[in-house]
C-alpha cells in the first residue's frame, strides 16, 4: 500500500529531527527546547547530568557517559510528557536508564524522557539529586551512576532533579554476624559498617545482614523508643515499634526489645508485616527486603524492600 505523499514527508521530517538530535548530542553537552528537536545520547551512553539556561530553564541540556561496559539493548523509547501541573515525575522502567530528552510548551514546560534498556547492567540503589534551574546552572549524578528518572517543580517546570541509580554489578549478599563474636555499636549487636539488618535469631543473638549498601547510611536520627514516631499499626493486634520512613534497622538488643535505626538515601518500599519467613535458620525479611521494625516478644517483623 502506497503511503500518501504528505504522510511520507511528515515521516521523513520526523526521522530527520531524530537524527539531528543524535548529532547534537555528540558533544559533552547538547540542548533541546520547545523550538528544537529532541536530544539523544550517542549510542551506548546514558544521561548523567543536566544543564539549564534561558528564562525558566527554557533550554535543557544533557551530559552523557557510558557506565562500565553498559550498552543499549533497545532504542530510545519516549515516556509520557509530565510537568509541574501533572504528576511532576517520570521514570524509566526497571533495567532502563534515560538516554534522551524532549520538551514542548512555553519555556520547555512539558518534558518527556527517552529510555533505553541497558544490556549487561541493572541499576539499583536509587536516590534523588539536588535541583537545577537557570539560577544554578547544572548538576551531575554521583560518579558511576546514571539517571533513571526526572522530576520538576515550580512555575513552568523551572526546577528539575534527577533520580540517579548505581550499577547492580556491585556484589551484595546476606551474611551472618554471629552472636559468638558480635559487631557492637551503640551498645547494640549491629551489622558491620555498610550493612543493614535483614534477619534476627534472638536466642543465638545472630544477625542476618544485607549489604554493602551502594549509597551511604546516615547518622541515626531516630530512636524507636521516642513517642514522636507512631508505631506500625497491626489491625486487631498491638502496634509494633519501627524506625519510621526512610530509616532501617542497623542494630538490635533482643533482651531489651530495642533497636537502632539509620537514615538511608536508597529507595525503601512500603512497610509490611512478616511473621514466619526463614533464611539461614532465622526469622528474616523476605529476599530483597530489610528490617525496619520489630517486636521481639511476639516475633513480628516490619520489613521494606530496599534497593540502596
Amino acid at each position: 500500500m502506497r503511503m500518501p505523499f504528505r504522510s511520507a514527508i511528515s515521516a521523513l521530517l520526523a526521522i530527520a529531527a531524530l537524527l539531528v538530535g543524535f548529532a547534537q548530542s555528540a558533544g559533552a553537552q547538547s540542548f533541546t527546547s520547545d523550538e528544537q528537536p529532541p536530544v539523544i545520547c550517542p549510542l551506548n551512553t546514558f544521561v548523567t547530568g543536566i544543564t539549564c539556561t534561558g528564562s525558566r530553564c527554557d533550554n535543557v541540556g544533557i551530559t552523557c557517559t557510558r557506565p562500565g561496559g553498559a550498552s543499549w539493548a533497545t532504542g530510545p523509547t519516549p515516556r509520557a510528557y509530565f510537568s509541574d501541573e501533572t504528576p511532576g515525575q517520570s521514570n524509566c522502567l526497571p533495567g532502563e536508564a534515560i538516554v534522551g530528552l524532549t520538551c514542548q510548551g512555553s519555556n520547555c514546560d512539558n518534558l518527556s524522557i527517552m529510555c533505553a534498556r541497558a544490556s549487561g547492567q541493572n541499576f539499583i540503589g536509587c536516590g534523588q539529586t539536588g535541583s537545577v534551574s537557570e539560577e544554578n546552572g547544572s548538576l551531575q549524578v554521583p560518579a558511576g551512576e546514571v539517571a533513571r528518572g526526572m522530576t520538576c517543580a515550580g512555575r513552568q517546570c523551572d526546577n528539575k532533579t534527577l533520580i540517579a541509580c548505581g550499577p547492580a554489578s556491585i556484589s551484595r549478599s546476606r551474611i551472618i554476624d554471629a552472636g559468638t563474636n558480635p559487631t557492637v555499636r551503640d551498645s547494640m549487636h549491629s551489622c558491620p559498617s555498610g550493612f543493614v539488618v535483614a534477619g534476627v535469631h534472638g536466642d543465638r543473638n545472630d544477625l542476618l545482614c544485607f549489604g554493602p549498601t551502594i549509597r551511604p547510611l546516615f547518622v541515626a536520627l531516630r530512636d524507636p523508643t521516642r513517642i514522636d514516631i507512631a508505631p506500625f499499626p497491626v489491625p486487631g493486634e498491638a502496634a509494633i515499634n519501627w524506625c519510621g520512613n526512610s530509616h532501617v534497622v542497623t542494630g538490635v538488643h533482643a533482651g531489651r526489645n530495642t533497636f537502632t535505626c539509620m537514615r538511608v538515601s536508597g529507595a525503601l518500599g512500603p512497610p509490611t508485616l512478616d511473621r514466619n519467613t526463614v533464611d539461614r535458620g532465622m526469622h528474616a525479611c523476605p529476599g530483597g527486603s530489610v528490617l525496619v521494625g520489630i517486636d521481639f516478644p511476639t516475633n513480628r517483623f516490619v520489613c521494606s524492600t530496599f534497593s540502596g
